[in-house]
């Protein structure tokens, strides 16, 4: 295709100064053929267990001037699923993080410089002033926002060594109650028992194991299958968050430069400081967000009236000790 040589032809000297070793006599290779071009652009990855605010942090986010934000189609939930399941297993994840790689590579770069994907971007984000600046790579930034990377956190890490993550985490308490209200069915026996409902309604179950007839999901681990089946619905969903949240916070191992960590009760309280914490951990000049604005905080502590003594007891009991490293006070727990 002519505008991709064309394109990859003024991409040379980019491609000269990458971390790849260029044989003295190899050409450039073209746009379609350079994934590993994605490491010059970040990548950022925001992550976080589903109703924790991973949506509105990315949307805040999205006004960074030459931020691309994607959000969980390219690399769905099931895909974040076994690649954790794999590592977990001993099992060689290398090729499908290479498949993750061309996906997102080549969504970004199309999104960068082709117009019908600019204006589709443009729309759905509601940004049409993007379309007046000229199509280039250079100083751009790809990020991606999907809850369930929380499974394959470290293995994002060691594919992708210049990429950055925002974790942001909430409550466990309120998380679960949020999650059990959003997502009703996912975690309940009638599920659980029926393979075809837990094929199809895999983003939180993932892989799974048989154990007396339930799917048991991949990350509850052997010692606790009994009390997660004896568990409530809500109590089913505080294992969920704390798998995703101790999982994520494997992280923490990257330092600063490479891992922040953001609470949501204080994100929806001071959203523009927020916003401009993220802008600094990017490198970035402070960007207003037009949307930082429309923060919900009347569900910090919800939970506590939803649930009731017995569901907050039952959340100790599973997450307790998580909860209140994360400075989230449990004296209320019977």
């Amino acid at each position: 295709m002519p505008q991709i040589e064309k394109l990859s032809s003024e991409l040379a000297p980019q491609l000269e100064h990458s971390n790849v070793d260029q044989t003295p006599n190899r050409r450039p290779l073209p746009l379609e053929d350079s994934p590993y071009l994605l490491d010059e652009h970040g990548p950022l990855f925001i992550l976080g267990c589903p109703r924790s605010g991973t949506t509105f942090l990315s949307n805040c986010i999205a006004d960074i001037p030459d931020l691309e934000e994607f959000v969980g189609t390219l690399a769905p939930p099931r895909l974040m699923h076994m690649i954790g399941y794999g590592a977990h297993r001993g099992d060689p994840t290398i090729q499908l993080l290479k498949l993750v790689r061309d996906i997102f590579w080549q969504a970004f770069w199309h999104r960068r410089l082709f117009f019908s994907h600019r204006l589709g971007a443009a729309y759905a984000m509601k940004k049409f002033w993007a379309l007046l600046k000229k199509p280039a790579l250079a100083g751009s930034t790809f990020c991606y926002k999907e809850p369930f990377l929380c499974f394959a956190a470290e293995e994002f890490a060691a594919e992708f060594s210049k990429s950055k993550f925002i974790h942001i985490i909430r409550d466990g308490r309120d998380n679960a109650d949020s999650m059990m209200r959003t997502y009703p069915d996912a975690l309940t026996d009638a599920v659980l028992r029926d393979k075809f409902l837990v094929e199809n309604k895999s983003s939180e179950v993932g892989m799974y194991r048989d154990v007396r007839g339930f799917a048991m999901p991949w990350w509850i681990k052997p010692q606790d299958e009994e009390d997660f089946l004896s568990a409530s619905q809500f109590g089913r969903y505080m294992y969920l968050w704390r798998e995703m949240t101790v999982r994520a916070q494997a992280l923490r191992k990257l330092g600063p430069e490479r891992y922040l960590e953001i609470r949501y009760e204080e994100f929806v309280e001071h959203s523009e400081q927020t916003v401009a914490t993220v802008c600094r951990f990017l490198g970035r000049n402070p960007a207003k967000s037009k949307k930082a604005h429309k923060a919900f905080n009347r569900s910090v502590g919800i939970s506590a009236s939803r649930q009731g003594a017995g569901g907050l007891a039952e959340a100790n009991v599973i997450a307790g000790d998580l909860l209140r490293s994360l400075g989230y006070p449990t004296l209320n727990c019977a």
